[in-house]
């Protein structure tokens, strides 16, 4: 209890919050890196190539099912926050029982679809083998875990946008702590399904700690009352603008595993694979440091700051991710393939044009959401949306057809054109999204 009052009181303010939510998504990084990276080899000595191929087509579908979790999360967060930083209590509230019904309809969505999937074979028509019982739970495990995270979401969301990222990124280290350790404990024995009971695990444990922490801010408001009873599912232009961002940034991400599977060889979909799990855990410092900070700077520039101050944290926050895409361009290119043949083995490392290629993409990917995410957090809907949608769909079409072609090297270099034409797209936008925003 001592150390957790520790957390909470070094948490206070937004700088200290901020600081505190950093070194605990750094930890978790350290465990993603374990859990993803680190234990591949022993996973390899015990799976099958073709189950473990099986759980990277899996784990790419699943974020597919996240389209009917369509960003939501990420506009009340922002709107949370705002009103945090207003210090409107009607506001804050009303935002809470919208995004909790919004929360509760995704997650039976997800459900049904989930069922329907399952009794028409949808996961083995996308290339995963349902014949063993291993990848049967795995599948099943994956699932819930998949539910009882988007159930958990409304939650973390409401004590990020109250200044409390601190707390919710140690819940999130220790969650997956456990997650891994249960792994450990029963991937001789069970398997591939192993990997997904520990994510189940994992969100389950996560949803307790929140749901604690979510109570006892909710106290603070037990005595608001909203004037305003006619809440509902606001469809507002923003909102609209966030569910197409979301849902494009999904199958931006996601479709490309699926494409491999079904028309390349187990090989390649766990080269490949393996690659872009060690580029996209060394990128998602990037990720996590911009989801982290879409809140405190939602509410940092809706407050009675300077101007001149804002401008600052404004260029500051986008220097920083320029910088880091560049330096995970250059670790992607020339280190990845040394890591890969050093700790899983020489048999699973791709040619060095297609690594670059992939590395490319990953890079500029990691840069257009770091530069979007942060502009969304500042009001800029639109950005968000349209320069997702865009990327989204020129991406997915070239996978298709390089996919039909069944040239490994085009589908590569196709998807890393396209991402560096975006991240020219937010260069010349730079300095006018800087500006915006900021006078508020």
């Amino acid at each position: 209890m001592g150390f957790l009052n520790t957390v909470r009181k070094y948490s206070e303010g937004r700088k200290g919050d901020v600081l505190g939510g950093f070194s605990f998504q750094m930890l978790s990084m350290g465990v993603v890196f374990v859990k993803q990276i680190a234990l591949v080899p022993l996973f390899l000595t015990v799976l099958p190539l073709s189950e473990y191929a099986g759980w990277l087509v899996l784990q790419g579908v699943l974020n597919m099912f996240v389209v009917f979790n369509p960003g939501f999360a990420d506009y009340y967060r922002q709107q949370i926050a705002e009103g945090h930083g207003r210090r409107d209590s009607q506001a804050i509230i009303r935002m809470v029982i919208e995004l909790r019904r919004f929360q509760f309809s995704l997650a039976l969505a997800i459900s049904t679809v989930a069922c329907f999937a399952a009794y028409f074979d949808f996961f083995a028509y996308v290339g995963i083998d349902m014949s063993g019982a291993s990848m049967h739970w795995a599948v099943v495990f994956a699932l819930y875990a998949l539910v009882v995270s988007i159930l958990r979401e409304s939650l973390s969301i409401v004590s990020i946008g109250l200044g409390h990222v601190t707390q919710v990124s140690m819940y999130g280290v220790i969650s997956e702590i456990i997650g891994v350790a249960v792994t450990l404990a029963f991937y001789k024995a069970l398997g591939v399904a192993a990997l997904a009971m520990g994510s189940l695990v994992s969100s389950i444990t996560r949803y307790a700690m929140d749901w604690c922490l979510n109570a006892k801010l909710m106290k603070s408001y037990a005595d608001v009352t909203v004037h305003d009873i006619s809440i509902s599912y606001r469809f507002s232009r923003e909102l609209w603008m966030t569910f197409a961002g979301r849902i494009a940034r999904i199958f931006l991400l996601s479709s490309d595993l699926v494409l491999i599977a079904k028309f390349f060889s187990d090989e390649t979909v766990v080269n490949y694979g393996l690659l872009k799990k060690l580029l996209v855990f060394a990128g998602s410092f990037l990720d996590r440091i911009s989801n982290l900070l879409i809140a405190p700077v939602s509410s940092y520039f809706s407050s009675s700051t300077p101007h001149d101050q804002k401008v600052k944290v404004a260029k500051m926050l986008s220097y920083f991710g320029w910088s880091s895409s560049l330096v995970l361009l250059i670790f992607g290119a020339l280190a990845s393939p040394m890591v890969i043949q050093f700790w899983i083995g020489e048999e699973y490392v791709m040619p060095l044009s297609n690594v670059a290629a992939l590395s490319t993409f990953i890079a500029a990917t990691g840069l257009v959401k770091w530069e979007l995410l942060l502009r969304f957090s500042r009001g800029q809907f639109y950005q968000f949306a349209v320069v997702f949608v865009v990327f989204a769909v020129l991406v997915t079409l070239a996978r298709f057809f390089t996919s039909l072609m069944e040239i490994e090297s085009l589908f590569y270099f196709s998807q890393a054109s396209i991402a560096m034409v975006m991240v020219f797209v937010v260069l010349i936008t730079w300095r006018s999204s800087i500006l915006h925003g900021v006078h508020a």
